[in-house]
């Protein structure tokens, strides 16, 4: 967190502060194969951010289907497997605190190869649960201060 706070130039301490008593789950998800009907417009996965600070996401084979929204276009982008590499969403938390200098990004998972299961396992921190999330730039705020 320290790390973040120095290259986005937030207030020293501030992300640190705000996870001290944070929480963090890991997850193991499995989308099974399948190989009967799929219905017009079923996913995997909806649409979606997630609501923490960070979420760091590992993907084990390529089946692929982790799609991220274009905010300008409404477009969706598939996001490539890529081997050995982790995935860094930005959750909403973070969005708040750092002002908008980064951005939570809506994201899905869409039948790609649904004949081959998927397997993915996202990391999620978030802040504490007593922690008032509010503006750490110098920037005037476009958020109200709100509890985690």
């Amino acid at each position: 967190m320290y790390k973040f706070e120095y290259i986005f130039k937030l207030k020293r301490g501030s992300l640190v502060e705000n996870h001290i008593d944070g929480s963090s789950t890991m997850r193991i998800l499995h989308y099974p194969a399948w190989d009967g009907e799929v219905k017009n417009g079923q996913i995997r996965g909806g649409k979606h951010t997630d609501y923490g600070s960070i979420t760091l996401l590992w993907r084990f084979d390529d089946t692929g289907g982790l799609e991220i929204e274009n905010r300008e276009t409404g477009e969706w982008i598939d996001a490539p497997v890529v081997e050995y590499s982790i995935v860094l969403n930005v959750g909403d938390m973070f969005q708040r605190c750092s002002n908008d200098t980064l951005r939570s990004t809506n994201h899905r998972v869409v039948n790609t190869n649904i004949t081959k299961a998927r397997y993915s396992m996202p990391y999620f921190v978030d802040p504490g649960r007593d922690v008032m999330i509010e503006n750490s730039t110098d920037r005037p705020s476009f958020y109200q201060p709100i509890s985690a």
